[in-house]
């Protein structure tokens, strides 16, 4: 039986202070993203491709457009989003048979024995982010609106069923949202619907495909992705951006969207099918 919990505990005992070299990730914020879901050139500048730079073209037009608030937004949203993947990677898996191992067991090790520590330096570049903030002028409905996150994500590694999959697509909303609300000190619904439609909903239909938690959509299988291969996945991608860019230029004509937004479609759309003809070839038959 998997008991994770009494083998780190066990090993704590004889840790004696040693030092992971990747311990610095466990504090800082944005670190922790990186050494479990960012560990490769190839992640890293898929990250910055599909995050940063849609933030970008969706804010930087608008007259309240401040770069260092895009900044201080990212840092304050993973301050505040890595307590729920700590939650996952070194509390959830105590409870699971087969998790998915995303630190060593050394980092387990060091977690448990600091993690009161963790979480209250954590806590505290929070709060301290959340003051400058308001301090600065930033609205306080707008600083305490990722608080959501926490719940939202407790909940979701609470559980392991076709809901997560829901939970995941709100958490990602949630992301796009404080990002953008921050850096434009305004509840922009617009730019949300907008990153809506560019990400999540076109990743939540891939998830529901490939399946989670036991779950696959066979209604979303049998119309978007008939077989889940990278060949697939990018046609779909490309098909999806196509649409995106009718729906965009649609609600640029009755004034749903700025018309600036069709930048990114435009830029999107390219991606994709450089993408699909660089990296979507069929898979080798044996």
């Amino acid at each position: 039986k998997w008991d994770i919990l009494n083998y780190i505990k066990m090993r704590c005992v004889n840790l004696q202070g040693t030092i992971s070299m990747n311990i610095v990730s466990f504090f800082i914020p944005f670190l922790f993203t990186v050494y479990t879901r960012l560990q490769n050139k190839k992640a890293v500048a898929h990250y910055l491709f599909t995050f940063p730079l849609a933030w970008t073209i969706v804010t930087c037009f608008e007259p309240n457009f401040e770069i260092f608030r895009m900044f201080l937004s990212f840092i304050y949203f993973y301050s505040i989003y890595e307590f729920g993947y700590l939650q996952n990677d070194c509390e959830t898996i105590k409870k699971e048979l087969e998790p998915s191992m995303r630190v060593t067991y050394d980092d387990l090790f060091f977690y448990e024995k600091y993690k009161i520590m963790i979480y209250t330096f954590r806590s505290c570049v929070v709060i301290l982010l959340a003051i400058y903030m308001h301090i600065s002028g930033i609205k306080l409905s707008i600083i305490l609106f990722p608080f959501f996150i926490f719940p939202i994500f407790y909940i979701y590694n609470s559980i392991r069923s076709k809901l997560n999959l829901y939970i995941h697509l709100i958490l990602a909303i949630l992301k796009h949202a404080t990002i953008v609300f921050i850096t434009l000190n305004e509840f922009q619904w617009s730019a949300i619907i907008w990153l809506f439609l560019y990400h999540p909903f076109c990743f939540f239909i891939e998830l529901s495909v490939r399946g989670k938690a036991g779950y696959k959509n066979l209604l979303f299988k049998k119309f978007f992705i008939p077989i889940y291969d990278k060949y697939h996945v990018h046609k779909f991608r490309v098909y999806y951006q196509f649409f995106f860019l009718f729906i965009s230029l649609s609600l640029v004509a009755v004034g749903g969207f700025p018309a600036f937004y069709l930048i990114g479609n435009l830029v999107y759309t390219t991606l994709m099918i450089i993408t699909f003809i660089l990296f979507g070839k069929h898979d080798e038959k044996p």
